[in-house]
């Protein structure tokens, strides 16, 4: 049986930065395993591993991220670091209540889902752009 993916890759995630976009779909593919395991009734260990597959995927793209953006000098830094802090700790809050209920319920699916979309299409966009912008200026 086939489990549909939670979300596909589409052009609107584009953030013009080839390196950025690679690591945007890895992430985009550790979620949907996470998904399909939780869709396939997986026990909880491979599901935890999975997740915690997808926590350190995510804090070493936002520290490459972050590193990203210092040598472009992108002015929204220093609030993109407290908006990347704050998506842990959430993330985090997520994992612990796994942990503690062993199940994954629709709260944790629309947080990954809105996480995806929202910040990559309205927060890291900002930075392609400024990126482009200083890349028609040099």
């Amino acid at each position: 049986m086939t489990v549909a993916n939670l979300m596909n890759w589409s052009p609107e995630l584009d953030v013009k930065i080839d390196h950025m976009n690679d690591q945007h779909k890895e992430l985009l593919d550790l979620m949907n395993i996470v998904y399909q395991l939780h869709n396939q009734e997986a026990n909880f260990d491979p599901i935890f591993n999975a997740i915690e597959d997808l926590k350190n995927a995510t804090i070493k793209h936002f520290q490459d991220e972050e590193v990203y953006m210092a040598s472009i000098h992108f002015p929204g830094l220093a609030t993109h670091k407290i908006i990347h802090d704050q998506l842990l700790k959430q993330f985090q809050t997520h994992i612990d209540r796994y942990q503690k209920e062993r199940s994954l319920g629709e709260h944790f699916f629309g947080f990954l889902k809105l996480w995806l979309s929202a910040h990559i299409q309205g927060i890291d966009a900002k930075y392609g752009d400024h990126a482009m912008t200083v890349k028609k200026a040099g």
